[in-house]
């Protein structure tokens, strides 16, 4: 069964000020906030960000996560895995940053209770692919938000 975010929870004004092209800063991160807590994070969740870009928000994801559970990173780009890296600080828990396409990721199936992105999909030839290797990598009852 797939859910959806109902049209009430979501931050309109800084949705649509982000699709006229709006990528300041504070609209950016009033979008990615409401993206996170769209997925109702919870203590032992196993967290998946594809296209981590700077390592943040998974940083961020892995801390709610907690011990428990932890966080995976993915990006395509060796640049931003180093970045990542090196942006993480040394206290709590920390994402496992991974070099991979996030069209054929190589990690076990039914791995994941959440997997969040932020534009991987504008970013990339072939979209289907990635949908199908988030449907492969979620847990039943698995959460996604793109």
């Amino acid at each position: 069964m797939i859910e959806t975010g109902r049209r009430e929870d979501l931050d309109w004004p800084a949705f649509q000020a982000f699709a006229r092209g709006d990528n300041s800063e504070s609209v950016l991160l009033a979008y990615k906030r409401k993206s996170i807590r769209f997925l109702d994070l919870r203590p032992g969740d196993r967290i998946l960000d594809l296209g981590c870009g700077h390592g943040h928000d998974a940083s961020e994801m892995a801390r709610v996560g907690g011990p428990g559970g932890g966080g995976v990173a993915i990006d395509r780009s060796p640049g931003a895995i180093r970045r990542s890296k090196a942006s993480v600080g040394p206290d709590g828990p920390r994402p496992h940053f991974l070099l991979a396409d996030a069209r054929h990721t190589g990690l076990p199936a039914a791995s994941f209770d959440v997997i969040r992105s932020d534009r991987i999909l504008q970013d990339n030839d072939d979209p289907q692919e990635i949908l199908g290797e988030c449907v492969r990598l979620l847990r039943p009852g698995g959460r996604l938000a793109l």
